[in-house]
């Protein structure tokens, strides 16, 4: 296992784990980190430390050979004429094959999370199920598509992403998979997006966070949040569309972490939400597919969502102990 660059320092110099280089050394050791990204666990420093005693040979070894064993799998050792079309053999041709493509689409299938289904009243339809999926037949749909991230590209790359060969939008993916007509607002004019909205017969609204690929950035690499509110005003242009008298709508949260929409979730008029993460390139085409049955948004939320009491208990905890 390699540590994140800085990870292992972090142990003392952060996190106040250890209180020595020998101590941090061994800590990293023996819960099973083998390579330092950066210069702690350099040559120097483990050959000091190996010399002295202070870090065991055996535990040195044993991280050396975990790293030579991969080494030893990826053909690094041998010659190139005997890898074999194997690692050694690859070039660009490897690159963007439409095997990857699929996998980067069906990556972005897998992490959609549905957070809520219900009815939606004011459709008409109590008797009947919950509002998704919509129905991929109905040619006479009309499907307003609006938000700040309605239209993303660059900002469903997330961080440490790579130049991706194409970049599907919500708003392309929707529209091409919509028999009926999609329309579009960026809702910059709320008054505008929850008239738009009204003429729809489903207004799917999409508005999160920045991630570091789009600007300004709300949520990046030594860049924490201090709020878990949608930012810029995200949070009046649902509230506007929610009481716009729209037939159906459903609110798309493009984020990284977790963001408070518990007034979106007890609000009957939001009859649906889903949350995408940063989708990547083919992010749009995984969204209308769930939003239309193609898919099932089945995944799981990787952090906990504080909402409600829960949020003000923790805030309350924090406040009593001093702490911002």
């Amino acid at each position: 296992m390699t540590g994140d660059c800085g990870a292992v320092s972090g142990i003392w110099h952060s996190h106040l784990y250890t209180n020595s280089t020998a101590d941090t050394v061994n800590a990293a050791l023996y819960a099973g980190t083998d390579v330092d990204c950066g210069s702690f666990m350099g040559a120097a420093t483990m050959l000091q430390l190996v010399s002295s005693g202070a870090v065991s040979t055996d535990k040195a070894d044993a991280a050396l050979r975990h790293l030579l064993r991969v080494h030893f799998r990826l053909g690094f050792f041998d010659p190139p004429d005997r890898v074999g079309p194997g690692f050694g053999l690859l070039n660009a041709s490897a690159v963007n094959t439409p095997a990857h493509q699929a996998l980067a689409k069906e990556a972005a299938d897998q992490s959609l999370v549905l957070l809520k289904n219900n009815v939606s009243p004011a459709a008409g339809n109590s008797g009947g199920g919950p509002l998704l999926p919509l129905d991929p037949a109905d040619k006479a749909l009309r499907v307003a598509v609006i938000g700040p991230q309605a239209n993303a590209t660059a900002n469903m790359q997330g961080n440490y992403f790579g130049d991706a060969p194409f970049l599907v939008s919500p708003l392309e993916g929707i529209a091409s998979l919509n028999p009926g007509t999609t329309s579009y607002a960026d809702g910059s004019d709320h008054a505008a997006a929850a008239a738009l909205a009204a003429a729809a017969d489903v207004a799917v609204v999409v508005v999160g966070l920045n991630s570091e690929a789009a600007s300004p950035v709300d949520e990046a690499e030594g860049l924490d949040r201090t709020s878990l509110l949608l930012p810029r005003d995200q949070g009046s242009l649902v509230a506007a569309i929610a009481a716009s008298g729209a037939p159906r709508v459903v609110l798309v949260l493009m984020s990284g972490g977790p963001l408070d929409v518990r007034d979106f979730r007890d609000d009957p008029s939001v009859a649906a939400i889903l949350w995408c993460g940063y989708p990547g390139q083919a992010g749009g085409s995984a969204i209308a597919d769930a939003l239309f049955g193609v898919t099932n948004p089945s995944g799981k939320l990787t952090q906990t969502w504080y909402m409600g009491g829960a949020l003000a208990k923790y805030r309350s905890y924090f406040d009593e102990k001093g702490v911002s």
